[in-house]
Formats: structure tokens, C-alpha cells, sequence
């Protein structure tokens, strides 16, 4: 079943701080907790000395127990203290916290510090109102500034990551409750995780100087000394670890090789995809050069009118609930900081409303009810209630995402273009279709409009015409023709105050119109609007809905649209190193079938190109992440999922499922 995350018990001792019920303890020192933290973490770890002294492009530091975030704020504030000429270009933190505070006790915490008021003002608005399982990046400081919160149990948090080829981490804030209330995090199995997530050299730090820390650190590989302790306390650990033995987390099908130069990328497509990979390139301060055959962005697919934002969730715990959940709190922050940035996105949180229209979508969402999901992802609605949220009456019951809603694609991405191109990172070329592309000599060659050109990195993220070229075309991605139809707004319609999802999806009026489809026909490339398709996403509605506001509904004829979606089978998108399949076939396919596994290895790569599909229907939702996801590969830092999510967007996971099956790896 999916994993829950049960938020902080707490209560308030007599200087107004917060005490932990659950491990009857404070969350930080009574004298002075940001003192404390100056102190035992930031002095001892050797900050701010060691970025001025050594010279770091990104800086990693992990933290076991987020809290209130004191250390996070005290660590951003000597960043931000410090000249850019002494510190990390980019500082990344990382944070495990299975008992996450609530949004308002976290501020009244903070609240003690003035001193941190500008830094715990923008925490709290960017902090999460959704709490799920997994990873919530939030990016601040235009980039230059990247928390990650895992929330869940650290052990289970730290085995679940994905590591990078050098090692991920630089620096260890060893925090949480004493040992002595919490012995269940404080075990050797931790310690021996962090010495496997180490980077040469990393520091670490801890309050504590219990016999059995120090003892188990020292087994996990760290060089480990006493110090003298902060305020009351005698004594605390300090340490470093020289070479650690860094262990992948990957299985070596799975290979996802960090490039040599995150210079030179070139981007294939302008939608969704592409735009969201070079918002987050940008923020990188990546160079890239995005070539779009239309003239103009978001033409395909992304350009849409409204596309709904909600995530894709199931009732068992799996890739997609880890994937979606992230994505779509993700893709909620990506929108808030560009709306405050001035962009202007039309879009509306009013909520997803989900019905069981039939017996079979019934069973599904029933079966997604069981799941304690949290009130501010997921909530169960009866058909009055269902009809209440929605503003008209419907018949059937469903569940209601009360934080999602909609947004409309082609603000979306030309607001994500926009921020690129001014960072002067980005550059664009409109009407430039790629025709060919070979990888040869370390170099992938393009041709562009029949003009050569050269680049590092290739990503294609070009939609369902990624499969265009020789060597992608065996992947299955199915092109599937979607056409949405716009009614006009009637007295009854005028009153949804939220999206509508059946057998279809309505949303509420925007411009006086509302979008309501989509079709679904795969293979088929058309973007000619068809008047069959309009009437089967009218009767569609009718169908499912069986009440008289869904009928005698007037089509605005001048707005209707058709694009090409691209889809893979388990609804998840592609979004890594391409894997040249002829080869993996010619090294596979002689080995008898039962031996398949024991002999599996790396699977052969096309180097330096890389791709970004399949985002199909979801992509509005998904896409802000997946260009994260990519970034975060091409840069070499630290992914904001878990591996086993990763290893869920690998391109050649289909291929590998089959070998590792021990099944023939015949063509899709």
C-alpha cells in the first residue's frame, strides 16, 4: 500500500519553543538553537572556510530531521553572507524528515529569530501544503539555492536515492531528536549510508557525543574526534571521511553516465517538454540552444487553451504515485514563482473533480479511496457532495483533488522560454527542423534545415516525433490524435467552479468559453478538426452525466483544436540516455533464454543524446519535473526522485523489463 506521513505532534514548553510528543523532546537548544546550530554545525563542518579556501561549482550538504528548518535558514543566511567569489555557485540541501511540522507551527517556530525573518518568510510560502512520500525540491535564490525535503523514514529515504558518480554529499548536519529518545534513527545501518553517499573529503557534525554514534561512525568509515560541546553540553562529534567506498545505486542496466561538459546542449522542441528542460538549465546557468520547427512555441500538443493539472495516482505503492505526487507539487511551485515574477499564466486551483461514471471507473477510484491519501491531495465525495463542488448536480460520486486545477499550456511554456532566454542562457530557433542526427567521435552531429551543426548533448524533446529517426524508431511511443472542442458558456455552465473529469474532461469558463474532450484515437496524425469528434466528446459528456445541463450545448466552431499526444504504454514519460536497441539486441539475443538475467550488464548507449517523451496526457502536469529530473542529470547533481522512479523513466526500461523476465527482446 502507499506509505503515509503522519505530521509532528507538538506542544509548547514555557520559553514558547516546541517540544517533539512523540520523542518528548525539543527540537533545538533553550539557550540559543540558532547559536547551536552557528556552532555545532556550520563551525565544526569547517563552513564558511571551505568555500572560500577550496573552489566548488556545487556544494552538497544533507541533514537527518528537518525540524523547524533552523539549520536551513542559518545556512542560507553565511551563503547569502558571503561574496560570490568565496562561495559554492550553487548550494544544495538536503533534508530527511519523517515527522514534518505543520505549515503554521513551522512559522511560529521561526518566528523567535527576526534575525532569519526574510529567509523564514519565503520557506514558508514555498514550503509544501501537500505532504506526500518522497522528495519536494524547492528552488530558491533563482537557482542558486535547491532544498530537498524527504519526507518519510531516513533509512528508507537514503537506500531509495539515487547516487551520482563521485559520491552526492560534502558535508553531514548529524541532527534530530538525542539517541537516547530516538535510538530507532541513530543506527549503524544510517551511519554506514552516509559514509556510502559520501564524497571524498566530506565533513560531518552531530550534538551528540554517545559512545555507540561515535563507535558506529567510525566503523562506517569516518575519522571521528570529540569537540567541545555547545552551552551545557561537554562534548560533541566532528569527523571526515577521506575515500569512501561510493556504491551506485543503480543496477548497471539501468547506467545513467554523467556527461564530461554540461556545455553545448541542444534542445529538439519548444513544447512543454523542451521549455521546462531549458527553465531548468537556465537556472543552472547552462548554455543550450533550442531548435523548434514551427514559428512559434507551444504549437503541438502544449497549445491547448486549459489543460488540467492533477496527478496520475494508484493504490499500490508504486513509480507513478512517487512520480505524479512530486510532479504535481513540483509544477505548482514552478507556477507560483513565475506568476510572482510577473508572468501571465491563465490558470485556476479550483480543484479536479474525478467521477465514477461506469462500473469499471467506480472500482477504480473506490479501490484509490482505501488509500489513506492526505485531505489536501485526495478527498472522497458522494454525488451530493460532488454536486456541490462542482456547482450543477451529477449522479455519481468520485474523489475531488481540492489543490489541483488548470492552466493553460502556452502561457506555461512561453513564461518558462521567456525566463530562459532573459537569463542569457537560452537561445531559440524558430522554423529549424532537425532531419538527421548521428553520435559519432564524442560529438553528435545534426543536420538542421540541410545546414550541419555540431553539439555535446542532444535531447530530443520533440513529441511523438521523436521516434522520426532511425534509431529511435523502434521505441514504443504511440502518436494518439486528441481533438478538444470549446463550448460556448450558458447560465448552467457559467456555474462549474471546478474541472470536471469522465470519460473526458470540462473546464470552467475561461473566456467565456469551455474546453471539453478529448478524443483518443492512436496512430492517427490528422490535425484537421473532425465534426465526429465534436460530437463524440459532446455525447461523451452527455453519456456519462446524465443531466440536463450537459445537454443542447453550442460549439464556438472558431476555437476547436486537434494535437498529437505522445503516449507509452505505462503511463509513464522517457527521460534519459537513449539506448541503442540494435546493439542491446545483438549482445542479448544469442544467450539462452533462461541465462538472460545472470548475464545481464550495461546496456549499450548512444553517447551524448538523450530523451524527454511520452508525456501524453499529463504533461502540463508532469513536464516542470521531468525538466528537473534532466537538468539534474546533465549537471550531475542530485536528483529529486528516488532510483527506483529514475530507473521508471529509463528509455530502455521496456527492453530490460523483458531481460530481466528472462523473455525474448524482440523489436515492439
Amino acid at each position: 500500500m502507499v506509505n503515509s506521513i503522519h505530521p509532528a505532534e507538538i506542544s509548547w514548553n514555557e520559553q514558547g519553543l516546541p517540544v517533539a510528543n512523540q520523542f518528548d523532546d525539543v527540537y533545538f537548544s533553550n539557550d540559543d538553537g540558532l547559536a547551536e546550530t552557528r556552532y555545532v554545525f556550520l563551525n565544526k563542518n569547517g563552513l564558511p572556510q571551505r568555500w572560500a579556501s577550496e573552489s566548488f561549482t556545487d556544494f552538497v550538504i544533507a541533514e537527518s530531521g528537518f525540524g523547524s528548518g533552523l539549520n536551513f535558514l542559518a545556512t542560507w543566511q553565511m551563503f547569502n553572507h558571503m561574496p560570490q567569489d568565496q562561495r559554492p555557485q550553487h548550494l544544495h540541501f538536503i533534508s530527511f524528515e519523517k515527522y514534518p511540522l505543520h505549515k503554521q507551527d513551522l512559522i511560529r517556530t521561526l518566528d523567535h529569530w527576526p534575525e532569519l525573518h526574510t529567509y523564514a518568510k519565503q520557506l514558508h510560502q514555498k514550503y509544501p501544503d501537500i505532504i506526500t512520500q518522497g522528495c519536494q525540491r524547492i528552488i530558491f535564490e533563482e537557482g542558486e539555492l535547491t532544498l530537498d525535503l524527504w519526507f518519510g523514514d531516513i533509512h528508507e529515504s537514503l537506500q531509495n536515492m539515487a547516487q551520482t558518480e563521485t559520491g552526492l554529499v560534502d558535508c553531514w548536519f548529524l541532527d534530530g531528536f538525542a539517541p537516547s529518545k530516538n535510538p530507532e534513527m541513530w543506527t549503524q545501518e544510517l551511519f554506514d549510508l552516509m559514509a556510502k553517499f559520501s564524497k571524498n573529503n566530506a565533513t560531518l557534525a552531530t550534538f551528540t557525543a554517545a559512545g555507540f554514534v561515535r563507535r558506529g561512525l567510525i566503523q562506517a568509515g569516518f575519522n571521528i574526534q570529540k569537540a567541545p560541546g555547545f552551552g551545557h553540553k561537554r562534548e560533541m562529534l566532528q569527523g571526515r571521511i577521506e575515500i569512501p567506498s561510493i556504491q551506485s545505486t543503480a543496477a548497471p542496466w539501468f547506467y545513467r553516465p554523467t556527461p564530461k561538459s554540461d556545455s553545448d546542449v541542444v534542445i529538439i522542441g519548444a513544447g512543454l517538454a523542451g521549455a521546462s528542460l531549458s527553465y531548468a538549465l537556465s537556472l543552472r546557468k547552462i548554455k543550450h540552444t533550442i531548435y523548434e520547427q514551427a514559428e512559434q512555441s507551444a504549437s503541438a500538443a502544449s497549445g491547448n487553451r486549459q489543460g488540467a493539472i492533477y496527478p496520475l495516482l494508484q493504490s499500490t505503492q508504486s513509480p507513478i504515485n512517487d512520480f505524479f505526487c512530486n510532479a504535481f507539487n513540483f509544477n505548482r511551485r514552478t507556477l507560483a514563482h513565475l506568476l510572482d515574477q510577473g508572468y501571465a499564466i491563465r490558470h485556476q486551483w479550483c480543484g479536479v473533480l474525478q467521477l465514477g461514471y461506469d462500473e469499471k471507473s467506480a472500482h477504480k477510484l473506490n479501490k484509490l479511496e482505501q488509500v489513506h491519501w492526505p485531505e489536501a491531495l485526495l478527498q472522497h465525495v458522494d454525488s451530493q457532495q460532488a454536486s456541490d463542488i462542482l456547482g450543477q448536480p451529477v449522479e455519481h460520486s468520485g474523489i475531488f483533488y481540492p489543490n489541483a486545477g488548470w492552466a493553460n499550456p502556452q502561457d506555461l511554456v512561453n513564461a518558462l522560454l521567456t525566463q530562459s532566454l532573459n537569463s542569457g542562457y537560452a537561445t531559440v530557433h524558430y522554423q529549424s527542423q532537425l532531419q538527421d542526427w548521428l553520435s559519432e567521435d564524442g560529438q553528435v552531429k545534426l543536420t538542421i534545415n540541410g545546414q550541419p551543426h555540431d553539439c555535446q548533448q542532444l535531447i530530443l524533446a520533440n513529441g511523438h516525433q521523436v521516434i522520426d529517426f532511425s534509431l529511435t524508431s523502434v521505441y514504443p511511443i504511440t502518436p494518439v490524435r486528441g481533438q478538444v472542442t470549446h463550448i460556448q458558456t450558458t447560465a448552467q455552465t457559467a456555474a462549474l467552479k471546478t474541472v470536471l473529469c469522465y470519460d473526458g474532461y470540462l473546464t470552467p469558463a475561461c473566456q467565456q468559453t469551455h474546453c471539453i474532450g478529448a478524443t483518443y484515437q492512436r496512430n492517427q496524425l490528422s490535425r484537421e478538426l473532425s465534426a465526429q469528434d465534436t460530437r463524440q466528446n459532446l455525447e461523451a459528456l452527455a453519456h456519462c452525466i446524465q443531466q440536463p445541463w450537459t445537454h443542447d450545448l453550442q460549439v464556438d466552431p472558431s476555437i476547436g483544436r486537434a494535437a498529437i499526444r505522445a503516449t507509452l504504454r505505462d503511463h509513464l514519460p522517457m527521460m534519459g540516455p537513449l539506448v541503442h536497441i540494435p546493439s542491446l539486441i545483438h549482445q542479448f539475443a544469442h544467450i539462452p533464454q533462461p541465462e538472460l538475467k545472470a548475464n545481464l550488464h550495461q546496456v549499450p548507449l548512444v553517447k551524448g543524446v538523450y530523451l524527454l517523451a511520452g508525456l501524453g496526457a499529463r504533461g502540463v502536469c508532469s513536464a516542470p519535473l521531468l525538466g528537473e529530473i534532466m537538468a539534474s542529470e546533465i549537471a550531475g547533481t542530485p536528483y529529486p526522485i528516488s532510483q527506483s522512479t529514475l530507473d521508471a523513466l529509463h528509455p530502455g526500461r521496456f527492453w530490460i523489463r523483458r531481460l530481466c523476465r528472462n523473455q525474448p527482446i524482440t523489436p515492439f
